[in-house]
């Protein structure tokens, strides 16, 4: 007999993909990454700054908000990179 467990983002945490689970997860995400973006704070050149995260990049762009200089060099990389590849995958 399998173990019963609460639906939602312990479900998901759990690997089961039903739909509330997966909605549980989403909104969990969503709500960590608004905490995370009300304590960040302004860097030196006014774009959103994360203070306690140690290394930036495409990650903290993406999971913590930050818009350094680094993380946005990373994340636009990435997305050039990531287009880059689609064209080629696209037959013309």
């Amino acid at each position: 007999m399998a173990a019963e467990f609460e639906h939602g983002a312990g479900g998901y945490a759990r690997g089961h993909r039903c739909g509330v689970c997966r909605a549980g997860h989403a909104r969990q995400f969503r709500d960590r990454l608004a905490r995370r973006k009300a304590a960040l704070t302004v860097g030196e050149d006014g774009r959103p700054y994360a203070p306690w995260v140690t290394t930036h990049g495409r990650s903290s762009y993406i999971n913590h908000g930050c818009r350094c200089a680094p993380c946005t060099t990373a994340a636009v990389k990435h997305k050039a990179e990531y287009r880059k590849r689609i064209r080629k995958a696209t037959p013309k």
